[in-house]
């Protein structure tokens, strides 16, 4: 169960595994190479083998210098997607038949690798403001990717970087104020029950998040924050 491929969602370890193999089936055969990436015919493709075999030794080169991010980025490709039949899921009120659905969003490599990157964890990007870090004062600036930081630690966070600099500290970053309510179109899907017409879904409400600019000023171990225009 634990390396099994659900229908719809996504397991990390079945995913990892199924790569692995992949990219060490891809590299026994040389397709890793220039000469493969200039065929364009699938057969060619399909039967290309130039009998490498070092598949074996080349994982361990990708695990030794790879995270996760590199790793999806690089060798999540179309044919990993066509040979495992891995799709992005979209779900949708069928309004004729008061339930949510799932259906086949996209089969696409591109729309599959940004779904997997989009779950991965890796630390916030923070930078050093250099202009407006002045008269002993730090200002740091959050490069925002719509996650805002964890609430809960930022105020012990910046204690401890104020006690290291030795002066107050500002953190510019964005924080959720409120959420917006609006209307995606219908989508039309095919449905067996429905005949061979299919049927349309209700239009479907979406929340946006909306996001205001902060700074957080830690200042003699005591934290405010004010807004940013």
């Amino acid at each position: 169960m634990v390396t099994s491929l659900p229908k719809v969602g996504l397991n990390p370890y079945a995913l990892g595994l199924r790569l692995f193999e992949h990219i060490e089936n891809m590299q026994d055969r040389g397709c890793y190479s220039l000469e493969y990436f200039r065929l364009k015919d699938e057969k060619n493709r399909k039967d290309f083998d130039k009998g490498d075999k070092n598949g074996h030794d080349f994982i361990f080169k990708v695990r030794e210098n790879m995270n996760d991010f590199t790793f999806i980025n690089t060798f999540v490709d179309q044919e990993f997607l066509d040979h495992y039949k891995l799709f992005v899921t979209g779900k949708r009120f069928n309004q004729e038949r008061m339930t949510w659905q799932y259906y086949i969003k996209s089969k696409r490599a591109q729309d599959y690798k940004n779904m997997v990157i989009d779950t991965l964890y890796h630390p916030p990007v923070i930078r050093i403001h250099e202009e407006k870090t002045q008269s002993g004062h730090l200002y740091l600036v959050h490069e925002f990717e719509d996650k805002p930081l964890k609430a809960d630690f930022i105020e012990n966070t910046m204690m401890g970087i104020e006690f290291l600099w030795g002066g107050p500290v500002y953190l510019e970053t964005s924080i959720p104020v409120g959420k917006e309510q609006t209307t995606a179109p219908p989508t039309h899907f095919l449905d067996p029950s429905a005949g061979s017409s299919g049927s349309q879904s209700a239009p479907e409400m979406r929340e946006i998040i909306k996001w205001q600019r902060v700074c957080y000023i830690m200042d003699k171990r005591k934290l405010n924050r004010r807004e940013v225009a």
